[in-house]
């Protein structure tokens, strides 16, 4: 049930590259269901290949294989200028190429998220929005798996400012969330309901 979608934010310096396994139900209706089943936050500085074996085996962990996943997104390069490592959707999916032996056009694209004055404000928004509605159990649209305890202390911690740590796997997890609503062509995207709710 749902989709199983993957998001990234690429972060060339120590504590900066994050990601997140997600599953989104229904982004067209007005109450989306959304269950966060994995995250991660390196502690160091990685490579392209460390983030690609990390992706695997958090899909692993879950049960999941690479063909399992329906949507990826991945943040803008970084690193290019200042770091001696470039962070990018398509080194990444080169080296996921090579570690699932398989030709990059058999890997499935990438893609990075539209971005604009405010989108960093609207996409929060738009967690908030599915956090605030109920189910028929009483519990929130919007679950997160006990293992994600950098996403619940970033839920908890972040105030807004672009350098807070907690801001790459908060990015991490709405990327997927926006596409996921875009793609389906919710009227969500025209700040509607998110404005209702939030």
């Amino acid at each position: 049930q749902g989709q199983l979608w993957v998001g990234l934010d690429h972060g060339a310096a120590a504590g900066k590259q994050a990601v997140a396994l997600l599953v989104i139900d229904n982004p067209r209706n007005l109450a989306p269901r959304i269950w966060v089943l994995d995250c991660h936050v390196a502690e160091g500085r990685t490579t392209p290949e460390d983030d690609a074996r990390t992706i695997l085996e958090m899909l692993a962990r879950n049960g999941c294989k690479y063909d399992d996943v329906d949507g990826w997104v991945g943040d803008r390069s970084v690193g290019r200028a200042r770091w001696d490592v470039d962070k990018s959707n398509k080194e990444l999916r080169e080296f996921l190429a090579h570690e699932l032996r398989r030709p990059v056009r058999q890997t499935k694209f990438i893609e990075t998220p539209k971005k604009w004055s405010g989108s960093v404000l609207y996409g929060f928004r738009l967690i908030n929005a599915v956090m605030a509605r109920r189910d028929s159990d009483g519990g929130s649209n919007f679950r997160i798996h006990p293992r994600c305890r950098e996403l619940v202390d970033a839920i908890k911690t972040f105030n807004g400012d672009s350098r807070h740590p907690g801001k790459d796997v908060l990015d991490a997890v709405r990327y997927p969330i926006e596409a996921a609503v875009r793609r389906a062509g919710s009227s969500w995207m025209a700040g509607g309901v998110v404005a209702a709710y939030s």
